[in-house]
């Protein structure tokens, strides 16, 4: 989901001033810093999609392409140049994919082990100058004076808690004309998702599919 950041400008400058308050916070206990904690102690990553290769980014790339292009309107220009504030990024494929497009990272992951890797594969493919500051910290705990073009929470969000904490929390970071992207959960669409498998499913089994195409 993306949507349009208008938040409320007092005190805030923008991140290609190279102004940045990322210091370490106090924020509340949380389900999230429990997970984190858990990844770290079983060093378990979810999404980790093992070495990486040019190849592998040329693909992933496309279909990073496709979603922001086809599923939600955004032209990837946009982030030529465009300051990018990303929650949670893991072991960094889709915050790779967006330094490909000349965005200028700013990244918080809480799991120190992530947080290696993804220095490690930035500057394994030649984007240590994308990567504007890493923090490791929470979504709850992270401070910053600056506001940014895009602010991106994927796969993580609904772990937070009340969206009525996450949602302000990401807005005040987000620049005035600037985008939220993030991805979460809810039943309806898995429904639907799952409905689509089984008709693919039953589709294949009978070969309507093919007698479908042919009758047109």
């Amino acid at each position: 989901m993306a949507t349009k950041g208008r938040p409320n400008l007092t005190n805030k400058q923008d991140p290609r001033d190279g102004v940045l308050d990322m210091g370490p916070a106090r924020g509340k206990n949380s389900d999230l810093l429990s997970l984190a904690q858990y990844y770290e102690e079983q060093n378990f990553n979810p999404v980790d999609c093992g070495p990486l290769s040019v190849e592998f980014m040329d693909d992933y790339e496309r279909l990073r392409r496709k979603i922001f292009e086809y599923n939600l309107q955004i032209p990837v220009r946009l982030f030529k140049e465009a300051s990018v504030l990303e929650f949670g990024p893991a072991s960094g494929e889709n915050s790779l994919v967006l330094a490909r497009w000349g965005a200028r990272l700013h990244l918080v992951e809480p799991v120190q082990s992530f947080a290696e890797i993804l220095k490690r594969r930035f500057s394994q493919f030649g984007f240590s100058e994308s990567l504007g500051s890493l923090t490791c910290t929470t979504l709850e705990s992270f401070r910053s004076n600056s506001l940014f073009d895009f602010v991106i929470a994927e796969g993580f969000i609904h772990q937070v808690g009340d969206p009525e904490f996450w949602v302000p929390q990401l807005v005040s970071f987000t620049a005035i004309d600037g985008f939220i992207i993030f991805s979460y959960p809810e039943s309806s669409g898995f429904l639907i998702e799952l409905l689509q498998a089984n008709c693919a499913q039953v589709l294949a089994r009978t070969n309507f599919g093919n007698i479908h195409s042919a009758s047109h």
